[in-house]
């Protein structure tokens, strides 16, 4: 079970055809990650890095994660401030208001690394978390830190607007900021030198999401 990412498609076509392995894979974009733990006739499929080691945190060894890594993106990207905004670099972000989509996500721990990386300490940032564009979500946030805070009754953008938000931190860029003239842009202008930087510095390509085989179907061969 997979999402539908391009870079799999000669695997879904039969152009590349792995040895010893009878495979056949399924995508489904929206719900593969649950699917992959819900559905128990897959024997393999994708997993959120962070929730697989949470898991096994928690004693829950029914996966095993295999180094293949459907998934890795650098997160400077992910940063957006108002278009009238001073705020330009991870820096100036120290103390701040930023408002994100989920606490516990993987992306959003590299994004809190890079935020680590410039010096910038996550305690003190003034964190809430709930839905960007005020569209429900069914995703467990798990229990919060202290310095950071639910927000159930509006969407985040809208309180960014509003001056109750200094930045936003999300995995796509929020709705409206294709648009002509709209009211949202990056925090950083030139997102792919800091990344750039980012690796140069660290080495590190960050990984979102592995691919988990389930413990009865490895153990028959692994």
């Amino acid at each position: 079970m997979m999402k539908d990412y391009g870079h799999i498609s000669p695997l879904v076509s039969g152009d590349v055809v792995p040895e010893g392995i009878d495979l056949v894979i399924e995508r489904d974009s929206p719900n593969a990650l649950d699917r992959t733990l819900s559905d128990t006739s897959i024997g393999a499929g994708e997993l959120s890095l962070s929730r697989h080691l949470s898991r096994l945190a928690q004693g829950d060894a029914s996966f095993v994660g295999i180094p293949v890594f459907p998934s890795r993106s650098f997160r400077h990207r992910c940063f957006f401030v108002r278009h009238d905004s001073k705020l330009e670099s991870l820096e100036q972000l120290q103390g701040k208001r930023i408002g994100c989509n989920e606490w516990p996500a993987t992306g959003n721990k590299w994004s809190r690394a890079a935020l680590r990386h410039a010096g910038v300490r996550i305690e003190d940032i003034r964190w809430s978390v709930g839905s960007i564009d005020g569209a429900p979500s069914s995703r467990p946030q798990g229990i919060l830190p202290a310095h950071v805070q639910a927000v159930t009754d509006k969407a985040l953008l809208s309180m960014l607007l509003a001056g109750e938000l200094d930045a936003l931190m999300c995995p796509v860029p929020p709705k409206g900021f294709y648009v002509e003239g709209s009211p949202v842009i990056r925090l950083l202008r030139n997102f792919r030198q800091a990344e750039m930087n980012y690796y140069r510095d660290t080495g590190i390509f960050p990984i979102f999401h592995i691919v988990g085989v389930r413990r009865e179907v490895y153990q028959r061969g692994p």
